[in-house]
């Protein structure tokens, strides 16, 4: 398998060059905001008061949320910056704001829409919590409006970045960017949501997430879809990275039903997705579909990777779903190759039951996707292992590694030690 490695997307480091301002639950948003002692009280009224290059340190305590818009942010050489004032004592954002009824989340970056958009950016948020009130077991569409309905909400945004932050018991999603260019999501994490751990949807480009985890959410725990029909979405993402992410027990689902991958891409041109963990998670691994995108994914490199998919999950650990440009769209790519590239990956489950790749709807005679030096551990002796065009299984048998039991590949996978043992050390993530 000959091919060029694309280049990981490489953000502008952001600048800081003004004032600390503070916030804390005994300030006054009378104050000037400029020391300690004369804090805001409110997240909004210390956003209000940033201007370009300053930063927001935040007190320990409890917060209602707040909204960024244009006209709050920064610019490319004086990024606006929102932050714990102690990393080790985090803020806690318990409520959406007075200002966030446009969307109902608890933080929200918010363009414009329509025919005046306009982006807001330059804004970066780290070490902040949100935590919802949702419970366990109810479903997202049924709990009150005070969950919230996102946790961290990007929408419109151009150069934004999030890291080190939390979200849980959110009504939907805990941390979710639409119509997002230039986005970083890294060091972040991301719990028990009433729907995914984090969704990138509707069509932006040049982001990366890195390094974040997502645990125990009923939907995905990445969801990526560039959703045609939410305008203006061109219908597909172009040049993102995924990579050193941890997903884990996601997709428990709703009214009985599993439902949600580990990392589900739709849409997404020349990505690059390495060294990512999908561990236990219930209705699917990694997939790669069309969905509600104008086209599937295509041209991506996808690398060592490890995933192994939980004992009673009801899709296989690599699925290709439905992978067809829509036919009620007018796509150039209409039945072309999509030139996608696995090596170096580990493919296992513990399903007895169920296929390790399934290729549902097959794309294109020759839909070009290359497989080499990949692990593929079937669940058991009566597995049916492939379910998928006859020239893929053919490439698969004669270019990877197809091992009958987990105990032949990790320490001890049954315990949850996915460590691989000595002799396949050079394959599979390093996250």
């Amino acid at each position: 398998m000959n091919l060029a490695l694309y280049a990981p997307v490489v953000q502008p480091d952001p600048v800081l060059s003004g004032r600390c301002l503070y916030v804390a639950n005994d300030g006054d948003d009378a104050n000037s905001g400029e020391c300690p002692a004369c804090a805001f009280a409110t997240l909004q009224a210390g956003i209000d008061a940033m201007v370009p290059g300053d930063t927001l340190l935040v007190a320990p305590g409890e917060y209602a949320g707040a909204t960024f818009l244009p006209c709050h942010s920064g610019t490319a050489t004086g990024w606006k910056k929102v932050m714990a004032q102690d990393p080790t004592r985090k803020p806690v954002i318990t409520a959406p704001g007075p200002n966030t009824q446009r969307r109902g989340s608890f933080i929200e970056l918010y363009g414009n829409e329509g025919t005046n958009m306009r982006k807001t950016g330059y804004i970066w948020l780290s070490n902040l919590v949100v935590r919802g009130g949702i419970e366990q077991g109810v479903d997202a569409n049924t709990a009150p409006a005070e969950c919230g309905r996102y946790g961290f909400d990007f929408v419109n945004t151009a150069y934004t970045r999030i890291d080190h932050c939390e979200a849980y018991n959110v009504r939907i999603t805990g941390i979710f960017a639409a119509f997002a260019d230039w986005f970083v999501c890294e060091y972040n994490h991301s719990e028990h949501n009433g729907e995914h751990g984090y969704y990138f949807n509707n069509g932006g480009d040049n982001f990366i997430f890195r390094a974040n985890s997502a645990a125990y959410n009923r939907g995905c725990g990445y969801h990526l879809n560039a959703d045609i029909d939410t305008p203006p979405s061109k219908g597909w993402h172009e040049n993102g990275t995924y990579e050193y992410n941890l997903s884990t027990h996601n997709g428990s689902g709703w009214g009985g039903r599993i439902s949600g991958a580990g990392l589900n891409f739709s849409g997404l041109r020349r990505g690059i997705i390495r060294y990512n963990c999908s561990l236990d998670d219930y209705a699917g691994g990694m997939t790669f579909y069309q969905g509600d995108s104008k086209d599937t994914s295509r041209d991506c490199q996808v690398y060592n990777n490890l995933v192994v998919l939980n004992r009673i999950s009801n899709r296989a650990p690599l699925v290709f779903d439905n992978d067809a440009p829509r036919t009620d769209t007018d796509n150039e790519l209409m039945g072309k190759p999509l030139h996608l590239y696995f090596w170096n990956n580990v493919f296992a489950s513990k399903h007895h039951a169920h296929h390790l790749v399934e290729a549902n709807h097959a794309p294109v005679a020759d839909p070009q996707v290359h497989f080499c030096n990949n692990i593929f551990v079937t669940p058991g002796a009566h597995a049916r292992t492939f379910d998928m065009p006859a020239e893929m299984i053919e490439g698969i048998r004669a270019n990877n590694h197809i091992v009958a039991r987990l105990d032949e590949v990790f320490v001890a996978a049954n315990m949850g030690d996915y460590t691989l043992l000595d002799a396949w050390r050079g394959i599979g993530t390093k996250a």
